[in-house]
């Protein structure tokens, strides 16, 4: 197959090789795929997007309908930044991307099933690559880096920009791919079965990945470090996390992926009162967060040997009802960062300001945190009930300032049942009842 050199607006309607070079779509939209069935090899070709400042020139300026008579290939059409091709809706805020030096997409997929995209740089684009209403896509060895970011935003959302965005589209996969100094590095709305795995999504201004309302998609051994977006003395990261999951996103499986230094590492959110419930979290690595290492505000999850260490909290899981924390390791959270102390100061695992009811905790290492290992509180009329407490080792939790170091520190809790944990150099008490506390059991053996 003959290689193609590519060009702003190209329409792709059958399977192409693109030249190796670097291309400048410098205030231009990228590539337009119009097929099923097809494979995009892009033998490692840039296509270098922007505005404002043109900092490279490359060859292979200028449209045609086709090369040497090859009608898969057809490049008409406008390139205005909202053509018909590449009209990707209204943003919820104001657009900036123009003003920051980010123009276009890089490459859109669109009604298509069954397409292969490979060996693939995208840079300088608002969005790297559009996929939307498709089934049975991949993305491989593609780097969507040094598209749209965004650092100094505020706290509230700012639509659609970075690597790349996927929506209504299922069955797919994103494999080895990178996408680093972006806003979003993986952005997916209404997908489900889709599988994302050996990714570097991190260094991000935003999320390394979103999910809204996205279910049983499999997310295994990818890179979404540094999800963080902060000022120089800054206490909250504004909601900027290495994961967010929001608004149904159900039966997900996340297994083996770096969450570390994020804002959040890992955010389950429910701002619209739509919990995401049934996920698995398995051996994920989410210590280092500004605020919380593990953040949910939801029910029916499981998280299972992860590491929630050095952050302001390990887990904060306030209004989770039936959650389970099997051999998970949180500790030294409230030493590195201790951001928003509560009554009890910072802590492991903390269950507070929200419903925290139904719990399993078995096999758990919490040890070295400063304040609690565990802190279990909710209302007075409205208690944390019915946990079961077993298998833990709780050590060496530390005083700090006038925190204490208790083992478990409860307020306004009943039903615990305790099997036999392990206790061992806590500064304060093992368990310590604060008040309204009561229907406690402890089995022997």
């Amino acid at each position: 197959m003959m290689k193609v050199v590519p060009t702003p607006g190209m329409r792709i309607t059958g399977s192409i090789c693109l030249a190796p070079g670097e291309y400048d779509f410098f205030g231009k939209n990228g590539l337009i795929i119009e097929a099923s069935n097809v494979v995009i090899d892009g033998y490692g070709a840039t296509l270098v997007g922007g505005y404002m400042k043109k900092d490279i020139s490359s060859p292979g300026g200028g449209t045609s309908s086709s090369v040497n008579g090859n009608s898969n290939l057809n490049t008409g059409g406008s390139n205005d930044g909202n053509i018909n091709g590449f009209d990707y809706g209204s943003r919820r805020n104001g657009d900036n991307a123009k003003e920051l030096g980010y123009f276009g997409v890089g490459i859109m997929v669109k009604n298509q099933k069954n397409v292969i995209i490979k060996n693939l740089r995208f840079k300088g684009f608002d969005i790297g690559a559009y996929i939307a209403f498709c089934e049975n896509i991949t993305l491989e060895n593609c780097d969507f880096s040094d598209c749209f970011t965004d650092p100094d935003w505020g706290w509230d959302d700012h639509g659609i920009h970075g690597g790349i965005y996927m929506e209504h589209t299922h069955y797919s996969t994103i494999r080895c791919c990178k996408a680093v100094n972006v806003w979003d590095a993986l952005n997916m709305r209404y997908c489900n079965h889709n599988t994302v795995t050996g990714n570097i999504f991190s260094h991000t201004s935003d999320t390394g990945l979103k999910l809204w309302n996205s279910c049983y998609n499999t997310v295994n051994d990818n890179d979404f470090s540094y999800g963080i977006r902060i000022a120089p003395g800054e206490v909250h990261a504004r909601d900027s996390c290495c994961v967010l999951i929001e608004s149904g996103s159900n039966y997900n499986i996340f297994k083996r992926n770096n969450m570390t230094h994020g804002g959040d590492g890992l955010f389950i959110r429910v701002l619209n009162g739509w919990m995401s419930t049934n996920n698995l979290f398995e051996e994920n690595d989410c210590s280092y967060a500004n605020n919380n290492a593990i953040e949910a505000w939801a029910d029916n999850n499981k998280y299972i040997r992860n590491i929630a260490n050095y952050s302001s909290y390990g887990f904060w899981l306030g209004n989770s009802d039936n959650t389970v924390l099997i051999d998970n390791e949180v500790a030294y959270n409230g030493t590195m960062f201790h951001n928003a102390p509560e009554a009890f100061g910072n802590c492991g695992i903390a269950v507070v300001n929200g419903s925290g009811s139904h719990y399993l905790l078995e096999g758990n290492y919490i040890h070295d945190n400063n304040g609690p290992g565990i802190a279990i509180r909710y209302k007075k009329d409205y208690p944390s009930f019915h946990w079961i407490i077993q298998g833990n080792r709780i050590e060496n939790n530390k005083n700090y300032n006038n925190y204490k170091g208790h083992g478990i520190y409860f307020k306004n809790a009943r039903f615990i049942t305790f099997g036999y944990n392990e206790f061992r150099g806590n500064e304060g008490e093992n368990i310590f009842f604060d008040d309204n506390v009561s229907d406690v059991y402890y089995l022997k053996g």
